[in-house]
């Protein structure tokens, strides 16, 4: 049955809009989709439909009839035959790690937030095209899903094996620090958004290593791990914290004045 395209534009990062087109090639008679309610990892009811704005649905070049059958349910009258297309935006203010955020300086989204579920194909392959926005050249993008084809900025297309690895590989956009390091042959990266001046990203690096090592070889002793490659996402704001653990990355926030500063001797507590 082939698989689920969305194409994401992040054009709109002064209106805080992330928009979404999502390409069905063989859609069920009358094809329903819903947004998420929850989060993995995090499992209280979030309600995502509450920033979904202005949903649309064609096919054969027709504009499609579409019913809200709940607050977060639509039901399209499709037929079975040609290319459903579902149009919609997401409003992207959220500043923490469960939702999504966008403007001029950093984006982030989870996908639960922005990717819209559709009935009876959330088992099919999903590939996801994130598109560089054209207000900053210098944004990179960073993420847990699975490379296809991308720049060396790290826009363009990934994939994941279905809806449930889709929703659950946060992704990090703008002028982040990168850095790497390897713990007992899995891949790590670190990116950090707002970042200070004073930021010591080695010592970050060396800190987070001896964590890793440990802790794989806590649960896995000499077993090989199942994740090949892991991401820490961090966002180092003035005053806030949280984190959400995902299946192959984490998403953070910290204080600024807990990173390690270059020259500091000894870490605060």
């Amino acid at each position: 049955m082939g698989f689920i395209h969305y194409d994401i534009f992040i054009h709109q990062a002064k209106e805080h809009l992330i928009e979404v087109r999502a390409r069905v090639p063989q859609p069920q008679e009358n094809q329903k989709f819903s947004m998420p309610s929850w989060i993995p990892g995090s499992y209280l009811i979030r309600e995502f439909s509450k920033e979904v704005i202005k949903v649309t649905a064609q096919q054969k070049g027709r504009a499609k009839k579409l019913i809200q059958l709940d607050k977060n349910t639509w039901a399209s009258n499709s037929s079975t035959t040609g290319e459903l297309t579902i149009h919609y935006w997401i409003y992207a203010r959220d500043a923490s790690v469960r939702t999504a955020w966008l403007d001029l300086d950093r984006g982030f989204f989870n996908g639960s937030s922005v990717f819209m579920n559709f009935e009876h194909l959330s088992e099919l392959k999903h590939l996801v095209t994130i598109h560089q926005p054209a207000f900053n050249s210098k944004w990179k993008l960073a993420t847990g899903l699975k490379t296809v084809k991308v720049s060396k900025n790290g826009f363009g297309q990934y994939e994941a094996q279905n809806y449930a690895e889709l929703i659950d590989c946060p992704v990090e956009m703008g002028e982040f620090w990168s850095g790497e390091f390897t713990a007992c042959g899995v891949n790590h990266r670190i990116v950090v958004s707002g970042a200070p001046m004073t930021f010591d990203g080695k010592k970050l690096l060396e800190d987070v290593q001896k964590i890793c090592a440990y802790q794989i070889n806590f649960w896995h002793g000499k077993s090989e791990p199942v994740i090949k490659n892991y991401l820490f996402i961090l966002w180092s704001v003035g005053d806030g914290y949280g984190g959400l653990e995902h299946k192959n990355s984490t998403a953070l926030i910290a204080n600024r004045s807990d990173l390690p500063k270059v020259g500091e001797s000894k870490a605060s507590e």
